[in-house]
């Protein structure tokens, strides 16, 4: 097949769909779904934005000095959002369902894990250890 700018036009047309996809972030091959996804984590604090996130997340954070408490901040526009968090023994020591935007602040004393449960939310989220 000889090659002309006609018969390119499927490949250049997939291609730029595939690049779309991951650009957006929804192209996955996880159950998370997250599109526009902006995450920043430190050694004492995890935060995201995004305009859809559904699925599941964990995170360990990891602390060199113990911290007293987290402080935890959530906005939701839209969908709904549920977090459960563990300490280092696995014990839970908070979980709520359905979080509405609200600031929350919980007593830690070491290492924790944060689970988060999303459907179809849009908003943010924000883990600061203090």
């Amino acid at each position: 097949m000889k090659f002309t700018p006609k018969n390119s036009l499927p490949f250049l047309g997939l291609l730029l769909m595939a690049g779309i996809f991951i650009i957006l972030g929804s192209f996955s091959f996880q159950s998370t779904k997250r599109i526009w996804y902006f995450e920043s984590m430190s050694l004492n604090q995890w935060k995201a934005s995004y305009f859809y996130f559904d699925g599941n997340m964990d995170r360990t954070l990891h602390f060199k000095a113990a911290p007293n408490r987290l402080r935890i901040k959530i906005q939701t526009d839209k969908g709904s959002i549920s977090m459960e968090v563990k300490d280092k023994k696995k014990n839970i020591i908070f979980e709520r369902s359905d979080i509405q935007s609200s600031e929350l602040d919980i007593p830690i004393s070491g290492d924790i894990s944060i689970h988060l449960y999303a459907a179809r939310h849009k908003g943010s989220f924000d883990f600061e250890a203090e």
